[in-house]
């Protein structure tokens, strides 16, 4: 398969002072389900489970759809390459090896940022203490816990956020809210923010509004109280909707696209999945 068939969701930001045309390319939820001798039955048997969840019939699997976007990613010879969240589907050695592997491969610079999936099983569960632990893991590819990674681009900046547990924490936040005051951003991360006409979509596939920071009201319908934002969570959505240095927001996670303001002439993007085929080319021009 060639990865000219790949056709990525493009998108176009004009950014007031940019000095050329950038671009960056986001690839997320492409979901590895690769496992070896390393492993023990349980998660061997998980692997092959939940390979047969990410393939079409008759499709590629996911190791080679997401070899395939790395390539268009070169061939594009694009600026940045941003990987956000779910990159694998549970953290074993040959998933990491596989990981190493793509981005080793990679002509751009690049930023990773783990999503929910990266960094546990089903059976040790999506909780902090469980990414703490796991995070050194990924210091090749991720270095801060909890995760905030920087890029510059001329001029503009390419923030990574870890929001992996529907949750940021105050200094997360502190430093998002610095970087931003600099200059003009872009925020990649893997939980999209809580958008009006987003929900609706997110309940009717989920049965549960599993975006970060949900109204009290959709949360307390769909028994989702586990999802309540943090006061530090709320703070950044708040701040989000406000801010003037922030162009655009990428996230993946809900495996569907979707696109909608979150203040005026500012959007989140929501990019569909790696293990679909899905992929983002975004094209950022002077303003």
């Amino acid at each position: 398969m060639s990865s000219s068939a790949f056709k990525p969701l493009e998108t176009v930001i004009r950014i007031p002072g940019l000095q050329r045309k950038l671009t960056i390319m986001q690839i997320t939820d492409s979901h590895l389900t690769e496992a070896d001798e390393r492993d023990d039955d349980r998660v061997r048997e998980l692997a092959a489970g939940r390979t047969d969840v990410f393939r079409r019939s008759g499709s590629p699997g996911t190791l080679q759809l997401l070899a395939e976007q790395v390539r268009l990613s070169n061939e594009l010879q694009v600026d940045y390459t941003v990987f956000t969240g779910d990159i694998i589907d549970f953290p074993t050695e040959a998933n990491f090896d596989q990981m190493d592997r793509i981005y080793s491969g990679l002509s751009s610079p690049y930023l990773y940022t783990v999503g929910n999936h990266d960094w546990n099983f089903p059976f040790t569960g999506e909780r902090d203490e469980v990414r703490t632990e796991a995070y050194p893991k990924f210091s090749k590819w991720a270095k801060h816990v909890p995760g905030c990674e920087i890029g510059e681009l001329d001029g503009v900046t390419i923030i990574a956020v870890d929001n992996s547990t529907y949750q940021l924490k105050a200094e997360q936040v502190k430093r998002i809210q610095e970087i931003a005051d600099q200059g003009p951003c872009l925020l990649f991360m893997h939980i999209p923010v809580a958008i009006p006409s987003l929900i609706p979509d997110v309940v009717s596939v989920w049965r549960a509004p599993i975006v970060m920071g949900a109204d009290e009201q959709d949360l307390e319908r769909h028994n989702a109280a586990d999802l309540m934002a943090t006061e530090s969570t709320a703070s950044f959505c708040r701040w989000v909707n406000e801010s003037d240095s922030v162009y655009g927001v990428f996230c993946g996670h809900v495996h569907f696209p979707h696109q909608d303001a979150f203040s005026t002439g500012r959007h989140q993007y929501v990019t569909p999945p790696g293990f679909e085929g899905g992929c983002r080319l975004i094209t950022l021009l002077p303003g």
